[in-house]
């Protein structure tokens, strides 16, 4: 019996059960957007096609990523104080000496191509993409689906081809790109758990 269906997000396969009726069918975003806003607890029940029985919320591992509370908001931190400075005095430049330096490379960390899909949210918006390449430090994510700037923190449930198990990761938007080649966000994971990036790390030594 299969419990995980998030591999097509947009079929209307979810059902849910009110405590007085059935409602649905729903699609896996749907469903996930509801949790989120509370109109559906961790203690009411859900069905799946393909499911043999009802399952509570808080037992759909589809799910978990929605029941987890959204990160404290960061206090606000005013500017520093304008200080009052006296220009240091001019010195006269010494003539410039001339010199070859070799041509500065810019380090990035291993990086691998992947496959599997990534669900992106902020406890408001939902994307579900596709996983395109990764690191220790973040992973790329192929979608069409512009929710989030640059800058936003962000919860992810990763399922890759080829690492071990599924995993939940914190992380925060560095850009979105739109191109010939696609469209996707580059997203790098902040503190992200060690076991997670020894997993990362062994996939990376085998590609």
């Amino acid at each position: 019996m299969s419990t995980n269906h998030t591999d097509n997000a947009t079929d209307k396969e979810w059902y849910l059960f009110n405590g007085k009726e059935q409602e649905g069918p729903f699609t896996h975003a749907e469903i996930f957007s509801k949790i989120q806003n509370k109109q559906l607890k961790a203690d009411e029940h859900l069905f799946c096609i393909g499911w043999q029985d009802w399952k509570t919320v808080k037992d759909c591992p589809n799910f978990q990523a929605a029941l987890i509370p959204p990160p404290p908001k960061l206090p606000k931190i005013p500017p520093p104080p304008k200080m009052t400075t006296t220009p240091p005095p001019t010195v006269k430049e010494a003539p410039a000496v001339t010199k070859t330096s070799a041509p500065t490379e810019r380090r990035q960390l291993p990086r691998a191509c992947i496959a599997g899909q990534v669900i992106v949210h902020n406890q408001k918006d939902l994307s579900v993409g596709q996983a395109a390449n990764i690191s220790i430090g973040g992973v790329y994510i192929k979608t069409e689906e512009q929710h989030f700037k640059e800058g936003q923190r962000l919860l992810m449930t990763c399922k890759i081809t080829g690492l071990e198990e599924k995993f939940q990761a914190k992380g925060i938007v560095m850009h979105y790109k739109d191109s010939e080649s696609g469209r996707g966000y580059g997203i790098q994971f902040v503190n992200l758990d060690s076991h997670i990036s020894d997993i990362i790390k062994q996939h990376l030594d085998k590609v």
